[in-house]
């Protein structure tokens, strides 16, 4: 066994109950954290994340600058620190809690993460083997069991390439929400293309929500991968979904300039993904290719809460999504909100000497709290190669 106190966090970072959401969020942002731990005195009452932020504040419309933090925590799940290793783990089971603080006597001791709970079922592994390798091997093994077990790692869906499936562990996870994020040219898109080209090779349903596209042109990204998904429409496994559609004009738009985006929108989207959940007993993978432009036309706020009930519907309808969005100048705010959205979110860029980098920020259930940053490449072919960068740099 292993006492919470030789793997917990000591250094916790709080923040008082009465501080504003504000000043929670330039301290999450200058410590490089996701979390503050709220205290009423010195006593830890509750925890604020940047999820709390975005939903309770300002997905709500409320000023960030006025709003108290007691207005937007949430309940602190604790544990004594005579307790241990499978304690945490039970306890992270039964609550669905991300973070545990270790108090006693209503003293903060420290936190302890689900990245904490890996390093330290890594180091459950060490007397049990002598070779490395095996440990390594075993350690993994054991990582895997433990999360399908106590932190609901469901199977991951293959993304078309094996190199991004190696450093997924395996692929996306399955009815999972992933963000694509970067500038045009990255090399997003063809990802997102191959991720919708090999579920169609495996027989899935796969569907297209985008904004203004050609159909042709679409087919002609299709061709490119060596794909002629013509035979898939025919066939009624592949749907394109286009959302604002006066270009092509032979299937329905659901909003203009004119209107806002609300429930009703929804028309086209839940009949084409009803009709291929009800009719097909197959796995569905969506791609969502209209978020940068819907930002031009409305208001981001009605864009986030357009994406969030999308996201709703989709997940329980058991779709695997892939979101895209274009980056640029002035949309950090737009692009962290959006992140928060999602359960995954894939970065990436092309810097001005030519490399090319890619930055899993996040990746829900897996568990990994720091961003793993790699260097990747992009052929003409569509093929993927993929290395880790252990000391890259923004920029």
């Amino acid at each position: 066994m292993i006492p919470i106190k030789e793997f917990m966090v000591h250094d916790v970072r709080t923040i008082k109950e009465d501080d504003t959401v504000e000043m929670a969020a330039k301290e999450m942002i200058t410590k490089s954290i996701s979390c503050l731990v709220v205290v009423r005195g010195k006593q830890p009452c509750g925890i604020i994340t940047e999820t709390d932020i975005l939903k309770k504040v300002l997905l709500s419309g409320k000023n960030p600058k006025k709003t108290q933090v007691k207005a937007a925590q949430s309940k602190l799940e604790t544990i004594s620190p005579q307790k241990d290793f499978f304690d945490v783990v039970a306890m992270m089971q039964k609550t669905g809690a991300k973070r545990v603080a270790v108090v006693e006597s209503e003293k903060l001791f420290g936190i302890v993460t689900q990245t904490d709970i890996v390093k330290a079922s890594l180091k459950l592994q060490e007397p049990l083997v002598d070779d490395p390798k095996k440990a390594t091997v075993k350690a993994k093994a054991m990582i895997a069991k433990m999360s399908d077990a106590t932190l609901g790692v469901k199977k991951c869906v293959d993304s078309g390439y094996k190199a991004l499936n190696a450093v997924l562990g395996g692929g996306f996870p399955s009815n999972k929400s992933i963000l694509l994020e970067g500038l045009p040219g990255s090399g997003k898109g063809v990802v997102a293309f191959t991720y919708m080209k090999r579920g169609l090779e495996l027989g899935e349903n796969v569907v297209y929500i985008c904004m203004n596209e050609l159909v042709d042109d679409i087919r002609e990204v299709f061709a490119s991968l060596g794909m002629n998904v013509a035979t898939y429409e025919k066939a009624g496994t592949f749907s394109l979904i286009n959302m604002y559609d006066e270009v092509i004009g032979d299937t329905q738009h659901i909003y203009n300039e004119a209107e806002q985006l609300q429930v009703k929108e929804f028309g086209i989207i839940r009949e084409t993904v009803d009709s291929l959940a009800g009719a097909r007993a197959r796995p569905l993978r969506v791609v969502v290719n209209f978020i940068t432009q819907s930002m031009v036309i409305h208001d981001p706020r009605q864009v986030y809460k357009f994406v969030l009930m999308l996201n709703n519907f989709l997940k329980a309808k058991g779709a695997t999504v892939l979101y895209f969005m274009h980056m640029g100048d002035g949309q950090s705010r737009d692009v962290v909100a959006m992140e928060e959205i999602m359960d995954g979110a894939l970065e990436f860029s092309v810097h001005e000497d030519g490399r090319k980098s890619m930055v899993i920020k996040k990746m829900k259930p897996t568990i990994n709290e720091v961003p793993q940053y790699f260097s990747y490449n992009l052929d003409r072919k569509a093929a993927l190669t993929i290395k880790p960068e252990k000391h890259m740099q923004r920029g």
